[in-house]
């Protein structure tokens, strides 16, 4: 029986699962997600565990990550054919409390201000392509999300002396000019890292852990198919 003759070249590129030379580009930010601890820390670090990987950071959830945590399918790089244009930078800080709350102390009053004021004020952030820096810079607040909850606060309480009475609607994140960069091609398979930095842990002063996505905001541009 006659064996297997050698595929040629032209057979390869005649039956490619993308469209050579060809590329399409959309808007596709990459986005992690981490805990940040109600003990604080002195470095998070963020595109480090891909989908699969790592545990959820989602309140309730269980198991590794998923689409709910992070878009990253490989450890601190971008998979074959996939080129990243980075245009900015984002951080999106979710306090532990809910929002809306009642029957506690008014000592608990503005709860969510607190955690959100206590990470806003310290820190700083590293990203790095490769061995080179691209960004370092602080604190935290520098980096406010495009997106943010907005609404109305209200509270009540019947100022008795040592009753759990207060009831209010409390939530903050940061605000300001979105932090845009000189823009940052990543190629694919160049390795990147962030880190969010700390000279000493800073706690929630609610003493509930916080939740906590860092965006990168950009295009994504595949080999077309």
């Amino acid at each position: 029986m006659a064996g297997l003759t050698q595929t040629t070249q032209a057979a390869l590129t005649a039956h490619m699962a993308r469209i050579p030379g060809t590329q399409d580009e959309i808007y596709a930010p990459l986005y992690d997600s981490i805990v940040y601890p109600a003990a604080g820390s002195t470095q998070l670090n963020l595109f480090t565990l891909p989908i699969g990987q790592g545990a959820t950071s989602a309140p309730g959830g269980a198991g590794a990550k998923t689409q709910n945590d992070t878009n990253l399918t490989n450890a601190g790089l971008l998979a074959l054919g996939n080129q990243f244009y980075m245009t900015g930078i984002e951080i999106q800080y979710y306090p532990g409390n809910n929002p809306g709350f009642g029957a506690t102390a008014d000592a608990q009053l503005g709860r969510n201000w607190n955690d959100v004021y206590a990470f806003a004020k310290s820190g700083w952030l590293n990203f790095v392509i490769q061995n080179r820096t691209y960004i370092l810079d602080g604190p935290m607040i520098n980096f406010p999300s495009v997106t943010r909850l907005a609404g109305v606060a209200a509270v009540t309480s019947t100022l008795t002396a040592g009753a759990a009475t207060a009831g209010e609607i409390d939530y903050a994140s940061l605000a300001g000019m979105p932090y845009n960069l000189v823009p940052v091609f990543i190629e694919s398979n160049q390795s990147f890292q962030l880190s969010l930095n700390w000279v000493a842990v800073v706690p929630t002063p609610s003493t509930v852990a916080a939740r906590l996505f860092v965006r990168l905001r950009g295009r994504l541009i595949r080999a077309a198919q």
